[in-house]
């Protein structure tokens, strides 16, 4: 079981690695937002996709082949999304409060906002069915702690 969380971890990784470097592309010059928003963006709920069935598996919770963020995260044990949760405020106030800058989503309003993002983003040339962003520094935490959970269970040591 190891083998496959790992496996689903690694595609999750290359997914944020191509976001990243969207990321970048669109940061260096603003006028391939609209070029590279969609790709950016699809790629980055992926990868949450991802870390988020994979702690699925790690739990041995079938996950199906549902898209839906809202729907993998309420999958989760109920000490696990408390532990995500409080993550996310202590980060949140970690990197933000203390500043004063910014006042972030809670947790929920956060995964609702890119609950199908993955499908409308993908197929936007159709229309939105509601007002998207792209991926903001909550939702880029709430991915963090993903991550890190998966990388812990694995033992891995990475940054």
């Amino acid at each position: 079981m190891e083998d496959m969380i790992f496996k689903i971890y690694n595609e999750a990784i290359g997914f944020l690695q191509a976001s990243g470097y969207l990321a970048n592309i669109i940061s260096k010059n603003g006028t391939n937002l609209l070029t590279c928003s969609s790709a950016y963006t699809v790629n980055y709920v992926f990868a949450c996709e991802l870390l988020l069935k994979a702690l699925c598996k790690i739990y041995q919770i079938k996950s199906g082949k549902t898209h839906r963020l809202v729907k993998l995260f309420l999958l989760l044990p109920t000490e696990i999304k408390i532990t995500i949760n409080d993550e996310y405020k202590s980060l949140y106030k970690e990197q933000f409060m203390r500043k004063n800058e910014l006042t972030l989503r809670d947790l929920e309003a956060c995964i609702e906002a890119y609950d199908n993002a993955f499908v409308e983003w993908r197929y936007c040339y159709e229309g939105f069915k509601k007002q998207l962003c792209l991926p903001w520094i909550d939702f880029k935490i709430f991915v963090f702690i993903l991550k890190r959970m998966v990388e812990k269970y694995l033992d891995l040591e990475i940054e």
